[in-house]
């Protein structure tokens, strides 16, 4: 390096402003002020402390400015030095990818004297990023080759062959297959199995029954529940529109609709009625009144289920209503 670089060099280590911090030996250099685009270099920051004196470096962004960037910042280094005093070095490695010239901001830095705490900021530095020279007198260049291209070894086309023919042989086959078996779909789907409306209603009570809320005071609860469970059935069954009907209005479609068990209609209307006196009169039904209500419920259901049959001559099952009684 020429002696007027060392010169400008050393001139940038020393602090434009201490700001209100004592004097102390603060440096900050490059180890080399000129490299090649790619090249990286380490910028230096040390400052030599007494007892009793801390200092804290920053860590510096990814991007100096556009096109100057840190590639790495290393822990800080201590060392002795004299009178008890300590250096710490902090070194940062930079690099540049475009050519030009560069100057590396001012670097703040914390010093802590007792409760007191200022900034110190390093001065500017300037960095040469210098591209590499091409002498085209001695080298000349060339222009961009084309790509070659290589020869298909016997291995690859028999492979192809094989492929080709395997894949002829899977076409032919599946078409043969489909001409013999003409009413058979190409693909088939899984069909989604649907419980019948009794099945679902059957569960419903089951769960209810080992909730157990009306042995736990919680008699409305257990009547909403109850008559709901006995609504959703008869609209998925009878397709009466009951979670929209009063009980009245359930019992008077369930009678259109030409249900003609008389028995069980009389316990149903029972239990309806004792449900809306729970629900909003506020009364009070005994342990066998709330029993009675899940039997009148499940035996209507079971009386109006659907019924399974089987064809045992097509081997399939069909699922007719029964009638109604």
């Amino acid at each position: 390096m020429s002696l007027k670089n060392n010169i400008t060099t050393f001139a940038a280590t020393f602090l434009l402003f201490i700001a209100g911090a004592s004097a102390q030996d603060f440096k900050v250099h490059l180890d080399s002020s000129k490299i090649l685009i790619g090249s990286q270099t380490a910028l230096k920051v040390e400052v030599l402390l007494k007892e009793g004196k801390k200092v804290r470096f920053p860590n510096l962004p990814d991007t100096l400015q556009p096109g100057l960037e840190v590639v790495a910042q290393f822990a800080t280094d201590t060392s002795k030095a004299e009178n008890g005093a300590i250096l710490l070095t902090k070194r940062y490695i930079l690099t540049s990818f475009d050519s030009g010239s560069y100057v590396i901001p001012r670097i703040p830095i914390l010093y802590f004297n007792g409760s007191n705490v200022d900034t110190l900021l390093t001065q500017p530095i300037s960095l040469k990023v210098n591209t590499v020279a091409v002498d085209s007198t001695k080298r000349p260049l060339y222009g961009i080759k084309a790509n070659i291209k290589a020869p298909y070894t016997f291995e690859e086309i028999a492979i192809a062959i094989i492929a080709i023919l395997l894949l002829i042989g899977a076409i032919v086959g599946i078409v043969m297959y489909f001409r013999k078996n003409k009413e058979q779909p190409i693909f088939t789907f899984k069909k989604k199995i649907v419980e019948p409306a009794h099945v679902k209603a059957f569960k419903e009570l089951e769960q209810l029954q080992r909730k157990k809320l009306w042995q736990n005071g919680h008699v409305k609860e257990y009547f909403s529940e109850l008559t709901d469970i006995l609504r959703k059935y008869l609209e998925e069954r009878m397709n009466i529109n009951a979670m929209e009907m009063t009980s009245f209005e359930i019992m008077a479609s369930l009678k259109g609709a030409g249900y003609s068990n008389k028995v069980l209609f009389e316990r149903l209307m029972s239990t309806m009625n004792t449900s809306d006196l729970v629900k909003f009169a506020k009364y009070t039904s005994d342990p066998i009144e709330n029993d009675q209500a899940t039997k009148s419920i499940y035996d209507f259901i079971d009386d109006t289920k659907a019924v399974v049959t089987v064809d045992m001559q097509n081997s399939s099952e069909e699922i007719s209503s029964s009638d109604n009684k």
